[in-house]
């Protein structure tokens, strides 16, 4: 998926930024793929990653989510009906259904 290079990286560190991301969006779909019928905020997908020994920050997370929802992979709730870490509403994302079927 996507590495945002905001600071200009280039070379072998652009290459490890690359790897790092996709990663990321592995191991972030694959929380995803093991809870196929449960819709997830950024915060738990965040929690969920950090109790796996995952030590993610929050922007990476909701960065691999952005990614893998452009990728058709994820879909985003249509309102915000999840509370979030500051208890304001936040939308939820879920496997698509193309991807549930295909695992399935």
């Amino acid at each position: 998926m996507g590495h945002y290079n905001t600071t200009g990286e280039s070379g072998d560190i652009r290459q490890q930024s690359i790897k790092k991301n996709e990663k990321q969006d592995a191991v972030i779909l694959g929380i995803f793929q093991a809870n196929p019928q449960h819709s997830l905020t950024p915060y738990d997908v965040w929690q969920l990653c950090t109790t796996a020994g995952y030590r993610y920050p929050q922007t990476s997370v909701r960065r691999s989510i952005t990614d893998l929802t452009a990728a058709g992979k994820l879909t985003k709730s249509d309102t915000a009906c999840g509370v979030g870490e500051y208890l304001k509403a936040v939308h939820k994302w879920q496997l698509a259904p193309a991807v549930q079927e295909a695992a399935a």
